[in-house]
């Protein structure tokens, strides 16, 4: 049985293949960066996790085929509390904000120095 596990982090993507007794079989990882502004605010282009998520898919899939195993179980592990405000239809309608971002601590400290 191939167990595949996707590790969404903050800079990287992690896809690793495993067997039953959780030996590593192959593994492949896509690195990314996210935006900072103003050094308050944390973004991430969600279409880039997708797009790093297809290629580690593609190559596990091609390492599978050329080693005679195949994937019957998928996990995903994702970092933090990054939000992707999506349609119902799954589109991302802006960046996602990730765990990092601190404009709501901006907001909640000048909340209280403005009315104490």
């Amino acid at each position: 049985m191939g167990i595949l596990v996707f590790d969404v982090g903050t800079s990287s993507m992690r896809g690793v293949l495993m067997n039953e007794q959780a030996d590593i079989l192959c593994q492949f990882q896509g690195k990314y960066h996210p935006d900072f502004h103003l050094s308050i605010y944390v973004t991430q282009n969600p279409e880039i996790w997708r797009s790093v998520l297809y290629d580690i898919a593609k190559n596990i899939q091609i390492w599978c085929e050329e080693h005679g195993h195949k994937v019957e179980m998928i996990s995903l592990m994702a970092q933090r509390t990054s939000m992707i405000s999506v349609d119902r239809d799954g589109n991302a309608l802006c960046d996602a904000v990730m765990w990092q971002d601190k404009r709501t601590s901006v907001d909640i400290h000048w909340d209280v120095w403005t009315n104490f």
